[in-house]
């Protein structure tokens, strides 16, 4: 009878997953990364980070870079009136209304109180598993609750710690504290002795300490930081000691967000960097961006906007703002002259709003045989004694020919085609 060959086993499903960066709201970023995938979409919960950071070396992005994360906390009343708080990593109720999210919607995080119900059902696991802490008991744990640094051995035993990263805490915990001596060991600044890994806050509008007379049930988004060093004291002395730490804790109402965006069922092994390599890796990959210019030619301007993207000169979209701050390109520059210097002054007057130089100055005040300018640093302050009495800028001038037989489109659009990102590589 012939041998049995035990079957290979089946290969594990993965995640591929893409970096949201830079949306100016978390409706932006959790819409954005949602595109990712239109099939099954999925926004990384900080299990599959932790995933993430566990498998990559750390001085790649997922290491190095500040997320907002599917996985959301509660606070609140249980059934029997216990303070509690409830961790769910990509399940619940604030979940479920970002995955209902559309244009014009009010910010999901200006406003993340529940019904009570809802936050019942939520600690009865009626969405799904979740983790449920006495919050008055976790915080007779430490000295200064929500405030100092964890060491490992705290940190393993720590029941909010475990419920936030997720199933595998204790190994990211252990890589964590590796790369916090190593980096310590590096630096040469102090000893590193301690074993300091991770900081766990609370909410900059919901303090953890005090709830008496807050609103509640409430909600957060948590977030997990990029690996930060911190010199510090500890529950062990005051010996002044130096970590590098994760923080985790709610996101801060409004702003900005960086998410990742998944594709696929498994753990996210690998992460594309998407929208930042568009600029900083412009004169590698320009042509892939570029889109034939079907239309009608560069438009004619007096003075042309530059931008110089690693030696490789554009115009510039049209845009608001501050005239020093590249912009976004759009049509390549076929021959570019010498530049010559010219220094502008604008006179600033007691009382009165500070000037701004703006484009149609320099176009006003710029010989006519320079057709484009750039602004190679920021503007500076004349002061004579202790007032100041000029805002001086430095604007380069040239003589351009401006290739119209292809042009790039604006970010919004390029941020939009994930293909195409992925097709970009470091």
């Amino acid at each position: 009878m012939a041998d049995r060959k035990t079957p290979p086993p089946l290969p594990r499903p993965e995640s591929r997953g893409i970096i949201i960066n830079g949306q100016r709201s978390l409706n932006a970023a959790f819409m954005s990364g949602a595109r990712f995938d239109r099939r099954r979409p999925r926004i990384a919960s900080l299990p599959d980070i932790i995933d993430a950071r566990l498998r990559a070396p750390d001085w790649s992005r997922v290491w190095n870079r500040d997320f907002t994360t599917f996985s959301t906390e509660f606070v609140g009343l249980s059934r029997q009136g216990n303070l509690v708080v409830a961790v769910a990593h990509d399940l619940g109720p604030l979940v479920d209304r970002a995955e209902e999210l559309a244009p014009g919607d009010p910010e999901i995080d200006a406003d993340c109180r529940l019904e009570q119900q809802d936050f019942l059902n939520l600690i009865d696991g009626l969405y799904g598993e979740v983790a449920v802490i006495d919050l008055k008991e976790y915080r007779r744990r430490y000295r200064l609750p929500f405030q100092e640094p964890l060491s490992l051995e705290q940190a393993v035993e720590d029941p909010l710690a475990l419920a936030r990263l997720g199933p595998k805490a204790a190994a990211y915990l252990i890589r964590q504290l590796e790369i916090s001596q190593k980096r310590v060991r590096e630096s040469g600044h102090c000893a590193f002795s301690n074993r300091c890994v991770l900081k766990l806050t609370d909410a900059a509008d919901f303090n953890y300490c005090w709830t008496e007379d807050a609103p509640m049930p409430v909600g957060h988004f948590l977030d997990i930081s990029t690996l930060y060093s911190e010199r510090h004291c500890h529950w062990d002395g005051d010996d002044i000691h130096e970590s590098c730490l994760t923080e985790i804790g709610c996101r801060a109402n409004g702003g900005e967000a960086r998410v990742i965006g998944m594709r696929g069922n498994g753990e996210l092994t690998r992460i594309h960097p998407g929208e930042e390599l568009l600029l900083p890796g412009l004169a590698r990959h320009w042509r892939q961006l570029a889109r034939p210019n079907n239309g009608p030619p560069a438009p004619f301007l007096r003075l042309y906007s530059l931008a110089c993207h690693d030696g490789l000169w554009f115009t510039q979209h049209s845009r608001p703002g501050q005239i020093w701050e590249d912009g976004e390109p759009e049509f390549p520059i076929e021959e570019i002259s010498e530049p010559s210097r010219m220094i502008l002054r604008v006179p600033i007057h007691d009382g009165e709003p500070e000037p701004v130089i703006s484009h149609g100055l320099v176009a006003k005040l710029a010989p006519p045989w320079f057709n484009a300018y750039h602004v190679p640093e920021e503007p500076w302050k004349i002061w004579k004694g202790d007032v100041p009495t000029h805002l001086a800028a430095r604007i380069d001038l040239y003589r351009v020919s401006v290739w119209t037989g292809c042009r790039l489109p604006p970010l919004t659009e390029l941020r939009a085609d994930f293909d195409l990102l992925l097709s970009l590589t470091d």
